[in-house]
């Protein structure tokens, strides 16, 4: 009987973890409106884990209501993984298709060698940079040597951005659509005789109110130009946000865009695996389909790069002149 309650006492740092646990797997319910509950709503592959932990704890106590309570937690945050890690491309390329790939690569990057590396290994034909600053110019100038076409705007280090492309650009600009934002870049990529539309944005980061904000502002207003373009798009870059936010998936319904993720693919941080989110995106319209997406590796930023082979969609008799249905 003594050890009864002693197991009781040591339980309750367990039962602070599995309330804790709860309230971060509900925080989506009010991520629309609350900065640290739209903060918390993008770790749900930890929370899965932390499911699973817990369950296994109140198993062997035996104390079924918190079991009853771990197993929720579980099921709930195991649904929207599944969402996500069970995804899969819906259908092949038609014809050729272009490597696109994009990576926030970081203004303070120490190591630009290692995405020199990375293109080589990798060969994409299309390639957007964020974070690209002043200081990084000098060291990623090898790049126009594989590169011809380059729409480069290096603003201020951490919100400017570049395009290298082995296809012809046209249109290309650098532009505020929102003034509490950051810079999106356009360009139009001459691909197998088609105009494709690449937009490369980078939100601000949500680390306070304001900031957040000024990303779901920026977000909005991508969405409303988004849709206006005609032909197909592409739209990468970091997002500031994972599938999981509303500010996310309101783009998406908003554009009609289709992620181009195959599974659980997460870029950030490099250096906290286990806390790793999935927040580089590539978007595609329905004129295109992307096949082999992956995660390429670390070239010396806190996030890793994201790649994709695009070509044309298969015809569709539903979808629009726009890309939609």
């Amino acid at each position: 009987m003594p050890d009864q309650p002693r197991r009781g006492c040591l339980l309750y740092p367990v039962h602070l973890l599995a309330i804790g646990l709860v309230l971060a797997t509900l925080s989506g319910l009010a991520a629309r409106w609350c900065w640290p509950a739209e903060l918390l709503c993008h770790f749900r592959v930890p929370y899965l884990w932390l499911s699973v932990a817990l369950l296994l704890v109140y198993v062997a106590a035996r104390r079924r209501g918190w079991i009853a309570l771990a197993a929720l937690c579980l099921l709930y945050n195991g649904a929207l993984v599944g969402q996500i890690a069970l995804s899969h491309p819906r259908g092949r390329p038609v014809g050729p298709t272009f490597r696109l790939m994009t990576s926030n690569i970081s203004r303070h990057n120490r190591r630009p060698e290692l995405l020199l590396k990375a293109v080589r290994e990798l060969r994409p034909d299309v390639l957007f940079l964020c974070e690209y600053g002043d200081l990084l110019v000098p060291a990623l100038a090898p790049l126009r040597e594989r590169y011809p076409y380059v729409a480069d705007y290096p603003y201020g280090g951490a919100f400017g951005a570049a395009v290298f492309s082995r296809w012809p650009l046209a249109e290309s600009r650098f532009e505020w659509l929102v003034p509490a934002g950051s810079g999106t870049l356009t360009t139009t990529v001459r691909f197998a005789d088609t105009a494709v539309t690449l937009v490369g944005i980078h939100p601000p980061p949500p680390g306070a109110e304001p900031m957040w904000r000024a990303r779901n502002l920026q977000l909005a207003g991508l969405a409303e130009y988004v849709a206006r373009l005609p032909g197909p798009v592409v739209v990468c870059g970091d997002f500031n946000t994972t599938m999981w936010s509303p500010a996310y998936t309101d783009f998406v319904d908003r554009t009609g865009l289709r992620e181009a993720r195959e599974g659980y693919q997460p870029t950030f941080p490099y250096g906290l695996p286990r806390l790793r989110i999935p927040i580089d995106h590539i978007l595609t319209s329905l004129h295109l389909q992307a096949e082999g997406t992956t995660v390429g590796p670390f070239v010396g930023s806190d996030h890793l790069p994201v790649l994709t082979d695009i070509g044309f969609a298969a015809p569709d008799p539903q979808m629009r002149a726009d890309g939609h249905r």
